[in-house]
């Protein structure tokens, strides 16, 4: 039988990443060790090791799922609308609540969130038609600009206590992208 397919390993998979999505609701992934996590999902250590190097690879492979989920998501939708896309995307991350949010908004998971950004929107670029059009320096470079400015307004956002609605962020993320400062800014 296939380990990925064994009953045992699938087990202890859904195991570690529930585990780890409740300790981090409930502290700083610094304060989150192997021994820890392994106690919180009823494993020992060595079987954690035959999944992962670390703490940070298993929360990476947790937010790939996420990002592959979101991908299929919105596989079939017009995500050349950038609005649209924004729309699904903070839709998306918003039901996963406390987990997604601590995240976004705490210093110590920029360096794994970023990776994952680059992960996603790497992704998702060959999906956006209005890239595919212009040469790859330049596509980099967009794709930078949008994956950056979407995710400092969303945490900026979060860590304001999320004054106004997610459809008016997404307005404003959407015409950013779109349009520069001088679309949202008053003269």
């Amino acid at each position: 039988m296939d380990r990925l397919s064994d009953p045992r390993y699938i087990r202890c998979e859904e195991s570690l990443r529930q585990a780890l999505q409740i300790m981090i609701d409930e502290k700083d992934l610094d304060e989150i060790n192997i021994s820890s996590l392994c106690k919180k999902a009823g494993i020992d250590r060595k079987t954690f090791y035959l999944h992962y190097k670390s703490v940070d690879e298993l929360l990476s492979a947790i937010l790939e799922e996420l990002n592959e989920t979101f991908i299929s998501r919105i596989k079939y939708k017009d995500i050349n609308n950038i609005r649209m896309l924004v729309k699904e995307y903070i839709s998306f991350i918003e039901n996963e609540n406390l987990f997604f949010e601590k995240i976004f908004v705490n210093d110590n998971y920029s360096y794994v969130l970023s990776r994952n950004i680059r992960s996603f929107f790497d992704s998702v670029h060959d999906l956006y038609k209005p890239l595919n059009s212009i040469e790859e320096y330049r596509k980099k470079l967009v794709i930078s600009f949008i994956n950056n400015s979407f995710f400092i307004l969303y945490r900026q956002w979060i860590a304001d206590g999320k004054v106004i609605k997610a459809d008016e962020l997404v307005d404003i993320i959407s015409e950013l992208i779109k349009n520069g400062i001088s679309s949202v800014a008053i003269d």
